[in-house]
């Protein structure tokens, strides 16, 4: 049977929505005036739609894919080697040996920071983020994550945000408290600024102690999992010092960016989910 189709960019368009079975041969567009032709079903299958624990599982994959690709090239070699003595593949071997079991983690997707004492400049850099409670000199990180990946539908018992630690300068805040808070507005890294900063959820408020540098920082946020499930939208987290001023011995401290995801250094998302 022969049927009639869109144009072959109109179809790929389609096919993204659909799964087409196996079988018939149509006609589907015209090109430098010759009929061109592709297998296609004899009817089109729609896709059920993910549940947002499904699409959160696919995300999971592929951040092991990105930690796949950030081995070198001698660590993908002994992992071709030991999958051949086990009769499998090198990724497939990677995918058990470092799936995680009953937590699922949350890539970050857009980081910055601003600063007081240049109000109207995005301060987007790979290097380092800054958090300052300086006089005149403050500064807030910005962290974001796909949100619409957690499955506000499910008991999620623990929620946590990591945050590496890198350095700081001026005076150590060994024990001082930082601040992570729900951001309700939309934001972009590269337009963020101390003057166009988003707005947070007022009943967002999360502490943690301040550590020794060189390690991540953990903020419990499983208190946010409510309001994410009232309002369904959450744009990441702000994170700021608890007492934002600090006259006599003011800190910054140094955040690294998710530029360092394959140092294993990267902001992320962590949550349990109840069974």
């Amino acid at each position: 049977m022969k049927v009639r189709m869109p144009f072959l960019n109109e179809l790929s368009g389609s096919v993204e929505k659909k799964v087409w079975k196996a079988g018939t041969t149509a006609r589907t567009y015209k090109k430098e005036n010759k009929i061109r032709w592709i297998s296609i079903g004899k009817r089109p299958v729609r896709k059920k739609p993910w549940t947002t624990l499904q699409a959160l599982r696919r995300h999971q994959i592929e951040i092991l894919g990105d930690k796949y690709q950030c081995l070198s090239d001698e660590e993908k070699e002994q992992l071709r080697r030991q999958a051949e003595e086990e009769n499998t593949t090198p990724f497939a071997l990677f995918f058990k040996q470092n799936m995680w079991r009953g937590e699922y983690y949350l890539k970050c997707t857009a980081d910055t920071c601003d600063a007081e004492d240049a109000p109207d400049i995005n301060q987007d850099d790979d290097e380092a983020l800054l958090i300052s409670n300086i006089r005149g000199e403050r500064g807030n990180l910005y962290v974001n994550f796909n949100c619409n990946l957690i499955p506000t539908d499910k008991e999620i018992t623990e929620a946590k945000l990591y945050i590496y630690y890198y350095d700081w300068d001026i005076s150590d805040p060994y024990g001082e408290t930082l601040v992570a808070r729900l951001i309700k507005s939309n934001w972009s890294e590269k337009t963020e600024t101390w003057n166009h900063k988003p707005y947070c959820y007022g009943d967002s408020w999360n502490e943690a102690t301040i550590p020794q540098p060189h390690q991540y920082i953990e903020i419990d946020v499983t208190s946010d999992m409510q309001i994410l499930r009232e309002h369904k939208k959450a744009h990441g987290w702000k994170v700021h010092f608890k007492y934002t001023e600090n006259e006599e011995n003011g800190s910054y401290m140094y955040i690294l960016p998710r530029e360092y995801f394959c140092q294993g250094k990267a902001p992320y998302l962590k949550i349990k989910i109840a069974k």
